[in-house]
């Protein structure tokens, strides 16, 4: 019986991998179809839905050839990828036919349960050890930047990426060990000539081949040959195409879209070889590593940190072990170098890392192989190893549970927004907002409004980005005269200092446009847990994001507001506002007794711009603001902003002084204890007065700050 039972296992060997890739599409459909679209699909959904004469859907006439004449011979905004351009506006003409997300889903399903069949042999052949390859596995697939990106289903499917990337160094070392036939030769030219055609970025597999080829000491000149070809190809991805398709370009991926617009950011000049590297260096973003930290868990660091000190250890004295031909750890340092050297220019978001992580992970599991076998004896050294590995795989467990739970609850919140605004607004009204999930509410309301945004990067129509108080005046005036109105939706949250200047909603926080009451619609607030222990000291802006990537300034992600450790939070507050009148006040000028130097002035107190107001050193009280509206303005509350990071800077006992003409000054307010009010999400510490009061000038009489003696400071000054 037992023998019986074992052959009909070896028997159907073969149909294993293509069962658990089929498991893999049914659980992930299963997963991703529990929820609604995300951005960035939700934006092309909306665009064809609500803003083309003729939308897409699956009973166009002759779909299929449109859709391969537009994607082939045009640019898209992220530059030349046809494939992944073909598939995105298949997937929009899917569901704008209002056809099943859960039919869909099997399709990424399929692509990633092939990325981790791939992936487990790739892991496999430098491994040697089906465990360790499946901790790998683990620490790639269950990545927090794979996860996030998986949620997108047609607009970009970044798993396509590490599959083919994958698949040809897989094709590329069974030639390696001589195990393939010309099948697999013909496998990788087809691979490498349509990686580019999905996303640029695959052209590393042929550099890789290049690269490998000339590591070994029996080179071979045909594999140079065609990582070479492959590599030109990867870089002018249309050169071939543009011979037999009309439009297709025939420039490199360094001047097209988003990587073209990137690498002008980065024009480093060239006035000589020392000036040109000194240029180079100095435009990297080492802070990119502190990214890369945070994508695997730290006790996968921790982990290959100490393999590799021991392994350095084994190895001193005796390189020529490690500069063999076909060392396999000389080969992934290749890779995961190569992997990683672009994202020190082009970094965006960290969704990209990914791509560094195949050789990493692979890497962690590979060291640790290394140790195992070297160490037999060293039996606590093992348990401790062990301990961290099992610890690195609950963790990325726990990206999954966190990850549902996140886009869940932002889903329900959109839609509990969507239907806010519906009782809120009238239908067919103007909404600017500084989220660029504002399309998701559009898709949530079914039109119920159209869309503008007071940020510019990200946003799926530039033509409706609203740049300053007089462009949303414009807007005002056009849309009084259809008998429309505008409102004005504000995403708070605590945003990065670095982040609070441009991502938030300046148009109600600098008082020059007449306003309604605040009209609060929603918050949206989740919590989740994490296991691995060093997370809890990683800084906020290194937090990994679990959410669609490119709305990681849409809300807060990172520890909970209540200290808790094991737990982070997600979280944004939603409020409404009406643009009642065009009419934009002059504005708010303030001036201060005393200043530190001419870039520390109280100037820009009204635009909560760092560093702030600093008074001179060692201050004399009492230190005086005082504030011009221009003309007469009502007030009902006064807010304070602290410099980032000094609270005890900050001002505590004031008076406030009103005056209509700025000669005679009348005492309104006495407040002696402002360190002591809690600020709200955004940091604002707010003074409510005791009574509206309509005043041209305020004055505010600085008594003492909370507590440092060498300066008193202020970020941000607000009215409302």
């Amino acid at each position: 019986m037992v023998l019986e039972e074992l052959n009909l296992w070896r028997r159907y060997k073969r149909y294993r991998a293509t069962a658990a890739v089929l498991l893999i599409a049914i659980l992930f459909a299963l997963f991703r179809s529990s929820t609604g679209l995300v951005w960035e699909d939700s934006p092309n959904l909306a665009a064809n839905l609500y803003f083309k004469s003729s939308p897409l859907n699956l009973d166009t006439h002759n779909l299929v050839e449109y859709i391969l004449a537009q994607s082939f011979s045009s640019l898209s905004l992220s530059g030349y990828r046809p494939l992944s351009t073909a598939i995105a506006m298949l997937g929009t003409a899917y569901f704008s036919s209002g056809k099943s997300l859960f039919l869909w889903s099997l399709f990424p399903g399929v692509l990633i349960g092939l990325t981790g069949y791939v992936y487990y042999r790739l892991a496999l052949y430098f491994v040697e050890s089906r465990a360790l390859s499946i901790v790998a596995v683990c620490l790639f697939i269950l990545s927090a930047p794979f996860i996030a990106a998986s949620w997108i289903v047609f607009s970009g499917i970044q798993t396509i990426v590490p599959l083919i990337i994958g698949t040809v160094l897989l094709v590329y070392f069974s030639y390696f060990d001589r195990k393939l036939d010309a099948i697999g030769g013909v496998l990788i030219v087809f691979l490498l000539f349509i990686g580019p055609l999905f996303r640029e970025y695959t052209g590393l597999g042929a550099l890789l081949i290049v690269m490998f080829e000339l590591l070994r000491k029996d080179k071979r000149l045909a594999w140079i040959v065609l990582g070479c070809l492959g590599l030109v190809h990867a870089i002018f991805p249309g050169a071939i195409l543009s011979l037999f398709i009309h439009g297709a370009p025939h420039n490199s991926i360094f001047s097209m879209g988003t990587l073209g617009i990137q690498m002008q950011k980065q024009d480093v000049g060239i006035e000589g070889a020392h000036s040109l590297l000194s240029a180079i260096y100095n435009k990297a973003k080492f802070y990119v590593l502190y990214h890369m930290w945070a994508q695997l868990p730290s006790t996968a660091w921790i982990t290959l940190i100490i393999s590799t000190l021991i392994y350095t250890g084994m190895v001193v004295g005796n390189f020529r072990v490690f500069f063999t031909s076909k060392n396999k750890l000389l080969m992934l340092l290749v890779w995961a170098m190569l992997s990683f050297i672009p994202f020190l220019w082009v970094y965006a978001e960290d969704v990209h890392l990914l791509y560094v992580l195949m050789p990493l992970s692979i890497l962690v599991s590979y060291m640790v192989k290394l140790i195992y076998d070297a160490l037999s004896r060293a039996m606590l050294l093992k348990v401790l190893i062990f301990l961290l590995l099992l610890t690195a795989v609950v963790s990325n467990i726990f990206n999954l549970i966190g990850s549902y739970k996140i886009v869940n609850d932002i889903n329900k919140g959109d839609a509990q927004v969507a239907r806010e605004i519906e009782k809120a607004v009238p239908k067919g009204s103007i909404i600017v907002s500084n989220a660029l999930s504002l399309e998701d509410l559009l898709l949530f309301s079914n039109h119920w409004f159209e869309s503008y945004w007071s940020v510019s990067a990200g946003i799926p129509h530039p033509n409706s980005y609203i740049a300053s108080e007089r462009d949303l005046s414009e807007l005002v005036k056009k849309a009084q005269n259809l008998g429309k109105k505008v409102y004005l939706l504000d995403i708070s949250q605590p945003f990065l200092p670095e982040k609070l200047d441009y991502h938030s909603m300046r148009f109600v926080n600098n008082g020059r446009l007449n306003l309604g009451q605040k009209i609060p619609l929603h918050t949206t607030s989740v919590k989740y847990p994490f296991v691995d222990p060093l997370q809890n000291f990683l800084p906020r802006r290194y937090t990994t994001v679990l959410f669609a990537p490119d709305l990681e300034n849409d809300f807060y992600h990172g520890a909970a507001f209540d200290g808790s450790y094991f737990i982070r939070q997600v979280y944004a507050q939603y409020d409404l506002y009406e643009v009642r009148s065009p009419k934009v006040f002059p504005k708010i000028k303030v001036t201060a007794s005393s200043a530190l130097n001419s870039q520390l002035t109280a100037k820009d107190l009204i635009y909560s711009k760092n560093p702030g107001w600093h008074s001179e050193r060692d201050p004399r009280y009492p230190q005086t603001l005082t504030i011009s509206l221009n003309e007469n303005r009502l007030i009902k509350s006064v807010g304070f902003m602290q410099q980032d990071g000094y609270k005890k800077r900050m001002p505590n006992s004031i008076v406030m002084e009103a005056s209509v003409n700025g000669i005679k000054w009348q005492v309104i307010q006495k407040v002696s204890s402002i360190c002591d009010i809690d600020p709200d999400v955004s940091g604002w510490r707010y003074i409510n007065l005791k009574s509206p009061l309509e005043a041209k000038y305020i004055r505010i009489k600085i008594l003492s700050n909370c507590g440092d003696r060498e300066l008193l400071t202020l970020r941000g000054l607000r009215f409302r």
